[in-house]
C-alpha cells in the first residue's frame, strides 16, 4: 500500500521535493534497521512467503485454495450474494481478500458497485485536481488519489471493510474526494465567470 501511494504520489512533486526525499530515505532506512533490528528482514521475509506456493502465509494457502472450499456459496446465489455480514470466519472460513469477501457475501452485483465507488473516488480526486493551478490543492488530489489507490490494491490481501475504524476511514476519504471535487468545480466556475465578465468589461 506505502508503495503504491509512493509510486502515485512522487511523480507529481517538483523536483526539488523528490531529490529531498531520496536524499532523506536512505538514512530512514538506516535508522529503522538501528532502532528495530529485524523488522525490514521480517518485511522481506513475509513478502517473499506471500507469494509461494508452500506455507501458511502464502498466496496459495490462504487465499487460492479458499476458492475451492468457498465456491459452492458463490455459485448457489451469484447476482446479490448471501447477505452482508453473513460470511463470519468463525462459522465458515477466512477469505483474507476483500473482493472475494464481498462477492460471496453481496454477489456480483454487489462486488461491481464497490469497485465501481473506489473508481469513482479516483475519478473525484483526480478531476479535482485538474481544475486546479494551486500547488498545494493539487497535491491534496493527488494524495487522495494515492489513498483510495492504496486501499484499492491491499483490501485484496485482507477482509478491509470488516474492520470498522477502516472501513470508515475508507468512506471518508471516498467522501473527501466527493467534496474536493465539488469545491475545486465550483471554484473553476467562479474563476471562468469573473474572467468572462473582466472581459466584457473591458470590451465595454
Amino acid at each position: 500500500g506505502a508503495a503504491v501511494a509512493l509510486l502515485i504520489v512522487v511523480p507529481a512533486w517538483t523536483p526539488r521535493q523528490r531529490r529531498g526525499f531520496l536524499v532523506a530515505l536512505l538514512p530512514a532506512l538506516v535508522v529503522l534497521k538501528v532502532t528495530a533490528s529485524g523488522l525490514l528482514g521480517t518485511l522481506g521475509a513475509y513478502f517473499t512467503g506471500l507469494f509461494s506456493t508452500t506455507g501458511d502465509g502464502s498466496v496459495y494457502s490462504t487465499r487460492i485454495s479458499a476458492f475451492s472450499l468457498d465456491w459452492p456459496y458463490i455459485s448457489s446465489r451469484p447476482l446479490f450474494g448471501r447477505g452482508w455480514a453473513t460470511f463470519l470466519p468463525a462459522t465458515y472460513s477466512w477469505t483474507d481478500d476483500m473482493y472475494y469477501h464481498m462477492l460471496i457475501e453481496t454477489g456480483i452485483v454487489g462486488l461491481i458497485c464497490l469497485i465501481l465507488l473506489y473508481l469513482a473516488g479516483i475519478q473525484c480526486a483526480a478531476g479535482g485536481r485538474r481544475k486546479t493551478h494551486d500547488p498545494c490543492r493539487r497535491h491534496f488530489g493527488q494524495a487522495l488519489v494515492a489513498a483510495i489507490a492504496a486501499v484499492v490494491v491491499t483490501s485484496a490481501t485482507f477482509d478491509s471493510l470488516s474492520f470498522p475504524m477502516l472501513g470508515g476511514l475508507i468512506f471518508l476519504v471516498l467522501g473527501i474526494a466527493g467534496a474536493y471535487d465539488g469545491i475545486m468545480n465550483a471554484e473553476e466556475y467562479a474563476s471562468a465567470l469573473l474572467a468572462d465578465n473582466g472581459n466584457l468589461a473591458m470590451s465595454s
